[in-house]
């Protein structure tokens, strides 16, 4: 009888000792930090060591404060970009040049991101990845809100604003809904200047060509050769892909967030397999198109245009929530409770959860809605060019008798 007794307290101290690995929220550690791993290769990207109290966040939102907006760039004016400009120069240049063991400093804030994605940090038994799940977008709003507060403090002005790459903009203004018409399915040029601390080397050829229009529909399988497309056959696939993924194909959150992810869980490495909607398509493609550094997680935070283009990928989750019914955040504990951790503009450690990061306006910001959104909300059809055979490739078709994009345009909530 002991016998029996015994070892069903084994089996039951096993159970809660499981439980706490597993099906929990994901509590991020410093502590027993390793080398981390991506496709094959290792990266040696653990932060400093840290040894003062970690801090809770504390949310103070002020709604009589004034929100500072987050502006697309092609959408200033001459003389606002170039005060941006020479804003964003300065910071950058103010965060390169501090020493490399910073924390605030340009080159931990990139090993952090390359730490965070290769498995560096270990939960249970797993080193775990915030890509490829649902914490993509939650842990990259508070890894540019971190970024952004580092650079006011910097230049000493608490006004300063990120303002982002609007990639998904074909540049068709609506009357009476928009007054932008500029496109920004271009390399932003403030980025691409050789003598500007924006500028970064290790970029493909294709951000150096002022007139290329970044293509948003490149797939895993072309990463590593990209197919030279017409101008006007990208810009067409460009709005039927933003419309596929942001109003067709992601009218639940799973689909749009990707997959549960929880303490313990086994860390995912394929982009095709249980991936976020925006993350597996727009996303990749911009970092694929830039390309070198931009390209792959553990150097993407290297380049100085990763913080614009992941400005527009954290507006499109406010865009998304907006787009039709039935799109909310998750809101399984798991996921509200998650924590992560990140440095501040006074070298401290903050813990923060996801819950906090859902409403931008309480971390003090939000987006311009001067841009033209409608432009993919409302393309309810592939474009003609869009059936054509250009060479050895063939696009993907979507029939203008598929009921799913015919029913889209009666779905769509208002953008604005």
């Amino acid at each position: 009888m002991m016998n029996c007794v015994g070892g069903l307290a084994i089996v039951l101290f096993l159970a809660r000792q499981m439980a706490a690995i597993h099906g929990a929220p994901l509590r991020t550690t410093f502590e027993g930090c390793t080398t981390g791993t991506l496709f094959g290769l290792t990266y040696d990207c653990c932060p400093l060591e840290y040894k003062r109290p970690i801090l809770n966040f504390e949310l103070k939102y002020n709604a009589s404060a004034p929100v500072r907006i987050r502006r697309a760039l092609q959408c200033l004016d001459e003389d606002e970009a170039s005060k941006y400009e020479g804003k964003l120069r300065k910071a950058i240049s103010l965060m390169k040049a501090l020493p490399a063991d910073d924390p605030r400093s340009f080159t931990q804030q990139s090993r952090l991101h390359c730490a965070y994605g290769t498995g560096s940090f270990i939960t249970g038994t797993e080193g775990f990845d915030i890509h490829f799940s649902w914490f993509f977008h939650p842990w990259h709003r508070w890894f540019l809100y971190f970024h952004e507060r580092i650079l006011q403090s910097l230049l000493d002005d608490p006004t300063f604003t990120l303002h982002f790459w609007n990639w998904d903009h074909e540049g068709q203004a609506v009357t009476g809904r928009n007054k932008c018409s500029k496109s920004g399915m271009v390399f932003p040029a403030m980025y691409a200047d050789p003598d500007s601390p924006l500028f970064h080397p290790a970029r493909s050829t294709r951000a150096k060509i002022p007139a290329l229009p970044v293509d948003l529909g490149i797939t895993v399988h072309e990463a590593d050769h990209i197919p030279h497309l017409p101008k006007d056959f990208v810009l067409a696939r460009n709005v039927a892909v933003m419309h596929e993924t942001m109003v067709i194909n992601s009218t639940s959150s799973r689909i749009f967030f990707g997959r549960d992810f929880r303490a313990g869980d086994k860390r995912l490495e394929n982009i095709e397999d249980g991936v976020g909607s925006l993350e597996s398509r727009a996303h990749a493609s911009v970092h694929w198109w830039v390309g070198a550094d931009l390209k792959t997680t553990p150097t993407a935070a290297n380049d100085p245009v990763f913080y614009a283009h992941h400005g527009n990928v954290d507006r499109m989750w406010k865009m998304w929530l907006r787009s039709g019914p039935g799109r909310e955040n998750p809101t399984d504990p798991d996921f509200l409770d998650a924590e992560f951790l990140f440095f501040d503009e006074t070298k401290n450690l903050n813990r923060v959860k996801v819950r906090d990061a859902l409403e931008i306006r309480t971390l003090g910001y939000d987006y311009d809605e001067e841009v033209n959104d409608a432009s993919w909300y409302y393309n309810t059809s592939w474009n003609s060019l869009l059936r054509q055979k250009i060479g050895n490739y063939t696009t993907t078709e979507r029939s203008e008798s598929d009921p799913a994009s015919q029913a889209s345009h009666h779905t769509i909530q208002d953008p604005k």
